[in-house]
């Protein structure tokens, strides 16, 4: 039954893909999803396009937003379905990805979990949380990337001296290392904020924004200062970079991020 199945999502036995990009900040977020109620029963009927989904291991439930006429709705589908197909996506250097095509995916009344008001408001407490985890993590790869940075160039020699001794590589890392040194203050005082319930959307979209930009920036110069070997594939410092270049757009894309931080003050 559904409680079993919540069950089992909580303790890691039924795998649910993450949602490619993050649910809206203010809760709402746009699907392809079409929700009917259903002739034979006292559920519905979900027909459409869902994802994407990052979609590491074989997925075991899809866990989908569909707007209906009472607002949001927030259901779990239990895997295989015969009316679901997943579709293998272009990995852009996220890791795999899918979306799912349904046609006429029958939901019992009691696999709604949300709905209306209630999904909402879960789906804009998911949204902060999420913007401060996807942060978190864009600030990680950023400094996994400069600590490599550091590490060759203190080991590149460059006219009879190490590279770290020369003035123009050693200013460059020094302005990343503030840029990313401010980021990790601002995630820190939004993840406390956002544990005492006092993150507003504006504040999570800001802190999104910024995370996404210094990381990029961040990576990009990276790879410059890396030399040669920082643009071979397998590297730590090229694979930094295209993992940024993937996660920097998941909760849109910096410059609509601002935007949402200025527009809600």
């Amino acid at each position: 039954d559904l409680l079993d199945l919540l069950d089992r999502v909580r303790a890691g036995g039924l795998p649910v893909p993450i949602p490619g990009r993050l649910p809206g900040l203010e809760g709402c977020l746009s699907t392809g999803l079409v929700w009917r109620p259903d002739p034979a029963g006292d559920g519905g009927l979900l027909s459409g396009t869902a994802g994407p989904f990052s979609v590491g291991v074989a997925p075991g439930a899809l866990l989908l937003l569909a707007e209906t006429a009472g607002g949001p709705q927030v259901s779990l589908v239990p895997l295989p379905d015969p009316g679901v197909e997943l579709r293998e996506l272009a990995d852009r250097g996220g890791g795999p990805a899918a979306a799912a095509i349904l046609t006429d995916v029958r939901v019992p009344a009691e696999a709604v979990l949300l709905h209306g008001r209630e999904a909402e408001r879960a789906l804009a407490r998911v949204g902060l949380r999420g913007a401060v985890y996807q942060a978190a993590l864009l600030t990680g790869l950023a400094a996994a990337t400069l600590t490599a940075v550091v590490e060759r160039i203190r080991s590149r020699q460059q006219f009879g001296q190490s590279l770290v001794k020369h003035q123009a590589p050693r200013l460059r890392v020094a302005g990343l290392l503030a840029r990313l040194d401010a980021v990790r203050w601002a995630v820190a005082d939004a993840a406390r904020a956002l544990d005492k319930g006092a993150l507003g959307s504006g504040d999570a979209a800001g802190l999104l924004a910024l995370a996404a930009e210094t990381a990029l920036d961040v990576t990009r110069d990276a790879v410059h200062l890396h030399g040669a070997s920082g643009l071979v594939r397998d590297s730590l410092v090229a694979s930094c970079y295209r993992r940024v270049a993937w996660e920097a757009l998941r909760g849109g894309r910096p410059t609509l991020l601002w935007e949402t931080a200025a527009g809600t003050g």
